[in-house]
């Protein structure tokens, strides 16, 4: 079993025997640090893609989305756990505990330089179709999530917001509204560009501070680096219990449906010729 592991904000590579290497793609090459193989065939082999490069290098708007999942694909992904550092919108969801979603509000879907959000970006490109979806996050990863994360809060809605600005009060007062929990501005690609692969994707928040429309009753900048850096102490956590977990394999695609237009769409009937 082959999980790759995407990391956002305040996270690093965990202590460890983790291999770096760099996959060339058609978007630049693309560094993953790979866990050593284990004995136990139900144990994972991970790969950690760093969202934002190493030392933080990239901000929201200069992510490699193409570059990240074709490097991921290519390495042979079977699933894709993400985490985010967010701003949680809704009074009543702590902070500094895994929400493990089950639905994404991305009605853009723009990659940052305003291009469509697909890997398809060339006329009769192989593999070209529609993700259909269902199920933005994996309903079978969501279900094994649950049992090994710590104290996680099970469903929500992720909002996407663009950066690398933050929102203002009438963005947030939209969005709350809406219904939505936590926000970022790096993980609605991510199940889009999952679901056209076919690859199960599961997406993991950690709330580190309140963007509530009021700024009086915002997290201030203290408790907010405060809870970056509790993140960073349950990163580790995290990802030793993903390498030690039993994974079935293969886990189901059930994101919903890839019409492929070269396989799925019918042959148009022939035209009559007039004599």
């Amino acid at each position: 079993m082959k999980i790759a592991v995407i990391l956002g904000s305040n996270s690093d590579v965990p202590a460890g025997a983790w291999t770096r290497q760099e996959i060339p793609t058609d978007y630049g090459l693309v560094p993953l640090w790979q866990s050593p193989s284990s004995a136990d065939p139900q144990h994972p082999q991970l790969a950690l893609l760093l969202r934002h490069g190493e030392q933080h290098e990239l901000l929201p708007h200069l992510v490699n989305f193409r570059g990240n999942f074709w490097a991921l694909k290519h390495w042979g992904c079977q699933a894709i756990v993400s985490f985010s550092v967010m701003g949680v919108l809704q009074a009543g969801i702590p902070l500094t505990r895994p929400i493990l979603f089950d639905d994404i509000f991305f009605p853009s879907n723009q990659l940052p330089d305003g291009s469509a959000c697909t890997l398809f970006d060339q006329p009769a490109q192989a593999g070209r179709g529609h993700f259909l979806v269902e199920h933005p996050c994996s309903p079978t990863l969501r279900a094994h999530l649950r049992r090994l994360l710590p104290h996680p809060i099970e469903g929500g809605i992720y909002g996407h917001v663009f950066g690398p600005r933050f929102s203002t009060r009438s963005e947030l007062t939209y969005l709350q509204k809406l219904g939505i929990t936590a926000i970022s501005q790096t993980s609605g690609p991510e199940f889009v560009l999952a679901g056209e692969l076919g690859i199960p994707y599961a997406l993991v928040g950690f709330g580190v501070d309140y963007a509530d429309p009021d700024p009086g009753r915002r997290s201030s900048l203290a408790d907010l680096n405060q809870n970056l850096r509790q993140w960073s102490l349950t990163l580790p956590q995290i990802v030793q219990a993903l390498l030690t977990y039993d994974w079935p394999a293969p886990l189901p695609f059930d994101q919903g449906y890839f019409y492929h237009i070269e396989h799925d769409l019918p042959r148009p009937a022939s035209i009559a010729q007039n004599p």
